[in-house]
């Protein structure tokens, strides 16, 4: 589990609710970063008086020239703020960081407050979504140049966005998916129930062989580096006769995504396969597809996982099997 330095968090609270509106008005980072001086460009200036309904003024004017948009503000009373600058400027600073911060403090009895939770590992894109379905009534900031998100709720809110993180805010890890295409037979006599498969696939033939399938072989391991979370694809051609023509190669086609527990072996492989062609000993058989699967497996890194398993002909008796396999690097 990550440290969070206590200093540094109890330093960025004490503007509480305000700072998780940092995202609205994020300086362009491709320019380098200036020294905060809530200094308005020359030009035009519009001065326009704010009346906070909830907010302290003088809360709010700190955080103002700590976020350093583009303005001069001042606090003149409790509850009145002046803005001095361009009138776009003005008008995109109360649409977003005044109306955010200016809320009530107390929600159905529950107090609120703001945190700041630095996001470690986890794409910062995908966080702000992922929160707020377990936190749905809280306010969420998302800084992308900082990698933090800051939520402004209950503690209960909080501590449910602290959990999620500490499941899913680890490094990404790289990860191979491979791939084992198995040609066989449905049933056929018992002394038809040989193997011709490497010695690691020899459990998982034991397995096909008491579902009815004799004579398996390997027709190609598939190898695929992934990176964990992050979309994979392989596509390409089986050779699984003896057609030197090639009429009888099968077209396979997979993608997913991979995911790896945290400090354990379990493991997640989403994946979407089509396997498909003119694998028949008819003459003039027409393509066929053998198997097309959609599905989430869970498993153990390093396990032998059977997807699919199909006859390639009711009429032959030929068949065709899937076997997966996760491994971690």
């Amino acid at each position: 589990m990550m440290t969070i330095n206590r200093f540094a968090i109890a330093a960025a609270l004490s503007i509480l609710p305000y700072l998780f509106v940092r995202t609205c008005y994020a300086q362009d980072s491709t320019k380098p970063a200036s020294p905060p001086s809530n200094r308005a460009d020359a030009g035009d200036l519009t001065l326009k008086v704010v009346t906070l309904k909830h907010a302290d003024a003088h809360s709010v004017d700190a955080t103002l020239k700590q976020l350093d948009v583009p303005l001069r503000t001042s606090a003149t009373g409790p509850q009145t703020l002046v803005l001095s600058g361009s009138p776009a400027d003005i008008q995109k600073v109360m649409d977003t960081l005044i109306a955010a911060v200016d809320v009530p403090g107390v929600i159905g009895g529950a107090s609120r407050s703001a945190e700041i939770i630095p996001v470690r590992h986890y794409p910062i894109q995908e966080i702000g979504q992922l929160a707020k379905r377990v936190a749905p009534k809280a306010s969420l900031g998302i800084d992308e140049s900082r990698h933090t998100i800051i939520v402004n709720g209950t503690e209960d809110e909080k501590l449910a966005v602290r959990a999620l993180l500490k499941e899913i805010d680890w490094p990404t890890r790289s990860a191979k998916v491979n791939l084992f295409f198995l040609r066989g037979a449905i049933g056929g006599p018992a002394t038809e129930k040989e193997t011709q498969l490497p010695a690691d696939l020899l459990p998982i033939g034991k397995t096909l062989a008491q579902n009815g399938f004799g004579r398996l072989s390997l027709i190609a391991p598939i190898v695929i580096g992934v990176e964990e979370g992050k979309r994979f694809e392989s596509k390409g051609r089986l050779h699984v006769g003896d057609d030197a023509t090639g009429r009888d190669d099968l077209e396979f086609f997979v993608d997913g995504t991979a995911r790896l527990a945290s400090g354990g072996d379990d493991a997640w492989l989403t994946l979407r396969c089509r396997l498909g062609g003119n694998y028949s000993p008819k003459q003039g058989a027409g393509g066929e597809t053998l198997f097309e699967l959609e599905t989430t497996v869970a498993t153990k890194l390093g396990n032998y996982v059977v997807l699919a398993a199909a006859p390639s002909s009711t009429a032959s008796g030929d068949a065709i099997a899937l076997v997966v396999r996760l491994t971690a690097e």
